[in-house]
């Protein structure tokens, strides 16, 4: 990467190794740059973080951003118009849509955006993974199109499965070639002089949870030539740590982009840890993947079903309405299986009711009934109905019964009126 002295976070020394005290001086200025950046015009900011004028950017970025923020407004808007019509349709048009804008604006932000020409190896990561983007919103978009043709399991199961494998081949084929770049990508060999050392701070929140942690990064500053032009440049992925491997005045060879010869690979970039974990955890999600889609293609889920609300969602192409909602059936012989004990072979009755009152207290609430013939029941703060709910109140008569009088109703369970219904043969009591 061309070194820019006018990047004001990139710290430039001569020296090798950094003392405590340096170190704790680069860790300042940085912090001191943070501030300053803070309370800069957005104007200038680019000139500051990048070392690019504002009159020098080009019109393609401006562009790019333009979309951007259109792409952000257009998502807005689209998914409240989706939360107003109840469509999950719409939904899976607007993220679908989103990843395929966004993953195609990624691919082509090295040809207009100043700001990432600048690293070989940013250029191609980023585009790695604007197909990774592409790719999957075409999968959701080829779904959403066949879904007419697929149960709902079927649909699930397939939009989930070929995601993984997508992902999992993705994976694969980012992490082999990280490892390549330096050969494949960075394959002209040139030789250069050390004249420096060029440091940049970055603050990263530790995965242990424990804060930010400081880190620094460096890069030589390498002097070369490539056909007879002379170029001033640092690795594009800096290495970790505060001190060089490289002596200064020192003479190496070092493998630059053939296409941009002021990009340079950093020959550690190739021995980096993460790329046979990446490769394995790769392999998984693409055994999974294709093994859920041959299990389907098999014929194993076509009678497979969820019996959720959401079936009714997706077995009706993403619109939804009350009478689409798929209700829980509760039987005698789940009622009299789950509270055997509460009934104990009496005779037991249910009956609509409306919520009456509702006292609340620190820590229940309180709640009666229109018909003062049923006790009043105590449920959890979270969980309680509010007046005019209805619920299905399932019941015992005590000994009062005869009399009428109040409370003579021992309800045993319930449940409500808009989650489930009631399939079994008991009525409510007839006095």
């Amino acid at each position: 990467m061309l070194y820019d002295r006018s990047i004001e976070q990139l710290f430039f020394s001569k020296d090798q190794y950094l003392s405590d005290e340096e170190y704790s001086e680069i860790k300042q200025k940085y912090d001191e740059f943070l501030k300053e950046v803070l309370v800069t015009d957005v104007r200038e900011m680019n000139k500051k973080l990048y070392g690019i004028d504002e009159p020098e950017r080009s019109g393609g970025a401006k562009v790019f951003y333009y979309i951007i923020g259109g792409c952000f407004l257009a998502a807005f808007v689209g998914a409240v118009v989706a939360l107003v019509m109840k469509s999950l349709l719409i939904f899976g048009y607007i993220f679908a849509g989103i990843f395929l804008v966004g993953g195609i604006l990624s691919l082509i932000t090295p040809s207009v955006s100043d700001m990432d020409t600048r690293s070989t190896s940013q250029r191609y990561t980023i585009r790695a993974w604007a197909v990774l983007m592409i790719a999957l919103a075409l999968d959701a978009l080829v779904f959403i199109f066949i879904r007419d043709r697929l149960t709902s399991a079927e649909l699930m199961v397939y939009l989930i499965s070929t995601m993984f494998a997508i992902c999992g081949i993705f994976l694969c084929v980012f992490a082999f070639l990280n490892r390549i770049m330096n050969i494949k990508i960075y394959s002209l060999e040139v030789p250069a002089r050390c004249t420096g050392y060029v440091r940049r701070v970055d603050y990263e929140q530790r995965s242990s949870g424990r804060g930010r942690f400081t880190e620094i990064y460096t890069s030589p500053l390498f002097e070369y030539q490539v056909n007879g032009r002379a170029y001033e440049s640092v690795y594009d992925v800096f290495s970790y740590g505060k001190d060089s491997d490289i002596s200064l005045g020192e003479t190496v060879p070092i493998r630059v982009d053939p296409k941009e010869p002021a990009n340079v690979g950093n020959p550690k970039n190739r021995k980096v840890s993460w790329a046979v974990p990446m490769i394995i955890m790769g392999i998984l999600f693409a055994c999974a993947g294709f093994g859920l889609i041959f299990y389907a293609a098999a014929g194993n889920i076509k009678d497979l079903t969820v019996e959720t609300s959401w079936n009714a969602l997706v077995d009706g192409g993403g619109e939804t309405s009350a009478a689409e909602t798929t209700l829980i059936a509760i039987t005698d012989d789940i009622v009299e299986s789950s509270y055997g004990a509460a009934i104990a072979g009496r005779d037991w009755y249910i009956e609509k009711a409306v919520v009456h009152t509702v006292s609340r207290y620190e820590d229940k609430v309180i709640v009666s009934f229109e018909d003062y013939g049923f006790r009043e029941l105590l449920f959890e703060p979270d969980n309680a109905p509010v007046k005019g709910d209805e619920l299905y109140l399932m019941y015992t008569l005590n000994d009062d019964h005869e009399n009428m009088a109040n409370a003579y109703k021992e309800v045993f369970t319930y449940f409500r009126a808009d989650e489930a219904q009631y399939a079994g043969n008991h009525t409510a009591f007839a006095g």
